[in-house]
């Protein structure tokens, strides 16, 4: 085992590194985001079965003053990607929703790249008298970096938004979708 402390690249998994992993990991100056929720529910009779899933990322600033945005400024590239995943299989009288949200907030000036992609896959099976819904939501907010009409060099977001949501109703099933995306940039 090699000397490993809290402030050491990797803690607490810093055994095993090798010296050209650690000088990698202190060049590169980017963070990576990743969060992914998977949920499903297999429901009969008359149960009431609910998939709720938030992802939420916040990066930088002060409540939003982007105070601090000059320390990043050089370079700094920013990957976030969001994944929710729910199913439901639903029959008799059951009462089934997914609910899926995404929200990425930047108040940083990150200079160098910002990559978000936030990405929602919904479905039902539904029968008999069962009432499914699908409810999803991706919000992404880049406040901290320079309008289009302040910075001629404007190349350095990209947002992906995508929305998946689908439902198998038979008998006297009531199945419904909502769906929205939003990215404010400014």
């Amino acid at each position: 085992q090699d000397d490993c402390d809290i402030g050491d690249a990797g803690f607490p998994f810093c055994d095993g590194r090798d010296e050209e992993g650690e000088e990698d990991g202190d060049s590169s100056s980017g963070t990576d985001i990743d969060q992914d929720i998977d949920q499903s529910n297999e429901c009969g009779g008359s149960s009431t079965c609910t998939n709720e899933g938030n992802n939420v990322a916040n990066v930088g600033g002060d409540s939003g003053s982007g105070s601090g945005s000059s320390s990043n400024s050089d370079g700094f590239e920013l990957d976030i990607d969001q994944n929710i995943d729910q199913g439901n299989t639903c029959s008799g009288e059951a009462e089934c929703s997914n609910e899926g949200r995404n929200e990425a907030n930047i108040w940083e000036d990150i200079g160098s790249g910002v990559d978000i992609g936030q990405s929602i896959e919904q479905s039902n099976e539904c029968g008999g008298e069962a009432s499914c819904s699908n409810e999803a939501s991706n919000e992404a907010n880049v406040f901290g970096y320079p309008t289009a009409a302040d910075d001629e060099d404007f190349s350095g977001v990209d947002i992906s938004q995508s929305i998946e949501q689908s439902n198998t109703c038979g008998g006297s099933a009531t199945c419904s979708n909502i769906a929205n995306n939003v990215a404010n940039i400014g």
